[in-house]
């Protein structure tokens, strides 16, 4: 993308490619529910085999190299199984217990330990796999950062509300995707508009009061319980999606104008991670985040068992504490989001980029 609209046009280039994505996303939404409700859940994941087997014949086909490609480098892999074992690590304590239980604790510290090897390891690596002097960027790691933070807070948007609709409001899968669409169009219509004005204007303003609104829009969902007109909830939805959508293609126009084009691989492929490893911890670190007003056990259950959430609603209430766990995972989330505010603001003025 990066060389394909270089110069003044790479926000636009970049804000057409989100157009792509989110409608994806949208196709998603309302496809998951049918695929669900007509061949269980792991029709899901069949039928993107047929997809990746399209995806890689086209790509063979149609994408070809620009630059010509590193010669004579080694694979770096004590640094490529460090960085595995403590992402892997890092989801694991988040996934299978309490925040809180001691095996938990050891596995998130282990992650912690092996990451901080991990560093060093490519600090003295000939050819790494993270090049750490990408990182002396400030709009480079500036925008990454903004970028992990507002990840991990988007990604889990989905997942609370999904959660809601279908547990605590009791729709069925496909009607709790198509409650899902506002957020992702309004991304479609933002997108393109976001990455034509960081072309005139950069990305610095635009990112950050994206990332404030997108804030403002999960405290407004962060209120909703089980009586909340959907109505009201389109506005948060709408405010999340608007924030998002003007942040995410002057951010990526930012991040990846400001490396080399000898770089701009590795560089693209840090970045895809960073985001790629927000959306895998999303999902566990709402679940760590519900269980400090859910026991984990309990929570399982409830999340794995719509039985038992509809008799709960309506006899004994044992939803106790489920609600308040999602509207508190969002609060937090907003908090996030707002901090990646302040990391986008820290990229420098219009002239430093």
């Amino acid at each position: 993308m990066t060389d394909a609209f270089a110069g003044e046009g790479l926000g636009k280039g970049i804000g057409i490619n989100q157009v792509a994505i989110n409608a994806g996303t949208i196709t998603g939404y309302t496809l998951s529910g049918i695929l669900i409700q007509l061949f269980t859940w792991r029709s899901i994941f069949l039928v993107n085999v047929p997809i990746g087997i399209f995806g890689t014949y086209w790509s063979h086909r149609r994408l070809k190299e620009i630059s010509q490609p590193s010669r004579g480098e080694k694979f770096d892999l004590p640094g490529a199984v460090t960085f595995s074992s403590s992402i892997t690590l890092l989801l694991v304590g988040l996934t299978i217990g309490s925040f809180t239980d001691a095996l938990n604790l050891v596995l998130i510290g282990s992650s912690g330990v092996l990451m901080i090897f991990f560093f060093l390891v490519e600090r003295r690596t000939k050819f790494p796999v993270l090049d750490l002097s990408l990182f002396k960027i400030r709009l480079f790691t500036a925008g990454n950062v903004a970028n992990l933070l507002s990840g991990l807070a988007f990604a889990g948007l989905a997942f609370v509300m999904t959660l809601y609709f279908q547990l605590v409001r009791g729709y069925d899968p496909l009607h709790a995707g198509i409650f899902l669409i506002p957020l992702d169009a309004t991304l479609i219509v933002i997108g393109p508009i976001s990455g034509t004005l960081s072309d005139r204007w950069g990305a610095r303003g635009l990112s950050t009061l994206g990332l404030t609104v997108a804030s403002a829009g999960f405290f407004v969902l962060s209120r909703f319980d089980q009586f909340t007109p959907y109505s009201q909830i389109v506005v948060g939805l709408v405010l999340v999606g608007f924030g998002i959508g003007l942040f995410r293609s002057p951010n990526a126009s930012s991040v990846m104008g400001s490396v080399p084009a000898s770089k701009r691989g590795i560089s693209s492929a840090v970045r895809v991670t960073i985001i790629n490893t927000s959306i895998v911890a999303s999902i566990p670190l709402v679940l760590a985040f519900m269980t400090a007003d859910v026991p984990y056990n309990k929570l399982i259950s409830i999340i794995g068992n719509s039985n038992l959430i509809m008799s709960a609603q309506s006899s004994n209430g044992s939803l106790a504490g489920f609600l308040p766990g999602l509207q508190h995972a969002l609060a937090i989330f907003s908090v996030f989001i707002l901090a990646s505010a302040v990391f986008s603001l820290l990229r420098g003025s219009r002239a430093e980029q």
